[in-house]
């Protein structure tokens, strides 16, 4: 019996979805401008639209699951680094650095 932690295609969909979630919820914390990259002396480079901030999550994290799926495992393991890291960037970027 597979249970959803070996079932390669449904861990798939679900870290995608999870991506999904987490972007909608941060819709609504993050600011207008999503700071993207931050120079050496902790000054903004570069922005993005909020829309286009939190669309990167599902982007990335798609590209990574639907090309990389001849490695399973390895490419679940960098999908689900790539959800922690926006998750942490976005927590930042809401509730920090104001």
């Amino acid at each position: 019996m597979k249970t959803i932690l070996y079932d390669d295609k449904k861990a798939t969909f679900l870290l995608l979805g999870l991506s999904f979630l987490v972007s909608l919820i941060f819709y609504f914390f993050l600011p207008n401008n999503v700071p993207m990259q931050w120079g050496a002396d902790g000054s903004v480079n570069y922005t993005l639209p909020k829309i286009l901030a939190v669309l990167v999550l599902p982007g990335v994290n798609a590209v990574i699951l639907f090309t990389q799926q001849h490695k399973g495992r390895q490419a679940l393991v960098a999908s689900l680094l790539v959800l922690l890291f926006f998750i942490g960037m976005f927590s930042y970027v809401s509730f920090i650095a104001k």
